[in-house]
């Protein structure tokens, strides 16, 4: 995209329904999840009259990523338009150790919370290839 174009994009604004900012201004104030909360915000100044490198620049969130939610939440139905706030499902960590969870407690008590091994047991008979920090974390949250 040459520079004339990206400079007449920027200056895109979202025109929102009293509905739609009532149910944004809801989400920033009570939603627990910090992108959700940041995601409505964008939309909500942009709302405003802020252009995109504003609300870019207010957010500390980069161009392109207010682009994409811009986007989003113009192609969305009038239903989905506040499913494009949260995070798509499949991202984040995945636990790999949840196949194992209840061989875990035996292994631990085996090798007296010495990990090393565990580590080695993990990737030689399950193909689960972690860091120890990662298996310490797990523990702990599994009170193991």
């Amino acid at each position: 995209m040459s520079y004339n174009q990206y400079s007449i994009y920027i200056m895109r604004y979202i025109i929102l329904t009293d509905k739609e900012r009532e149910q944004l201004e809801q989400s920033y104030k009570t939603s627990t999840n910090f992108i959700e909360r940041s995601r409505s915000l964008q939309l909500l100044l942009s709302d405003r009259k802020n252009s995109m490198a504003d609300v870019s620049r207010i957010t500390k969130i980069d161009l392109q990523a207010v682009v994409r939610l811009f986007n989003a939440w113009d192609s969305a139905s009038a239903e989905s338009k506040m499913d494009t706030l949260s995070i798509a499902s499949g991202r984040g960590p995945k636990v790999k150790l949840e196949q194992v969870r209840d061989k875990l407690p035996e292994m631990v008590e085996k090798h007296s919370r010495n990990l090393n091994p565990i580590l080695h047991w993990l990737y030689i008979e399950h193909n689960i290839k972690i860091c120890k920090q990662t298996l310490r974390t797990f523990l702990k949250d599994a009170r193991l």
